[in-house]
């Protein structure tokens, strides 16, 4: 096809991504520096769909990323949110 040809601007955002125009979709929520056996991990929140991740690094920094399972606030719940890690910790006997 004639006059087809795609040549990106040099010097300019693309054109999906405006400068400085919109909020970052990654959210820290919660970070804990290296443990003994492990090493760090982090919580963040992705804010265009809400859903929450666990981020461990290993002491190598090998990342494993795991999504946590929310379930959304109901008045039976009150204002505590519960994950399936929760869950399973929960029903061990002690």
């Amino acid at each position: 096809m004639v006059g087809c040809s795609r040549n990106p601007v040099s010097g300019l955002p693309a054109q999906s991504q405006a400068e400085g125009t919109t909020a970052p979709r990654f959210e820290v929520i919660f970070e804990h520096k290296e443990t003994r056996n492990i090493g760090g991990f982090t919580v963040i929140r992705d804010n265009r769909t809400g859903q929450e991740y666990l981020v461990v690094t290993g002491l190598n920094g090998s990342p494993a990323v795991v999504p946590l399972d929310q379930r959304p606030v109901t008045p039976n719940t009150g204002a505590m949110r519960s994950n399936f890690m929760e869950q399973e910790l929960l029903a061990v006997p002690r």
